[in-house]
């Protein structure tokens, strides 16, 4: 499988190859998901996501958020995520 782009028999899979293939799964996001995303992208750093012009991409898998984005706007998305991790345990003391 040389110069295709497939794998041989021995060959390791990886990033979405899959028996020489290049195979995506496509899962519409939960309205939860959606809206987590909506919140970091509108507080970290807005002008720098690709929805915005900018390189930055956020996505939801299982209970990861994956986040690609300059350096500045992954310390960002930290602090909103810090923010919200505190507004969550106040909310959770309240009651």
């Amino acid at each position: 499988a040389s110069g295709s782009g497939g794998m041989g028999p021995g060959g390791m899979s990886g990033g979405g190859l899959v028996g020489g293939g290049l195979h995506h799964m496509v899962r519409v996001p939960t309205p939860w998901e959606s809206g987590l995303s909506s919140v970091i992208m509108s507080l970290a750093e807005p002008d720098s996501w690709v929805e915005s012009g900018g390189v930055g991409t956020l996505s939801v898998a299982g209970n990861r958020l994956l986040v690609r984005q300059t350096r500045k706007g992954h310390e960002k998305v930290v602090e909103v995520l810090e923010e919200l991790e505190l507004a969550a345990e106040e909310m959770n003391a309240g009651e």
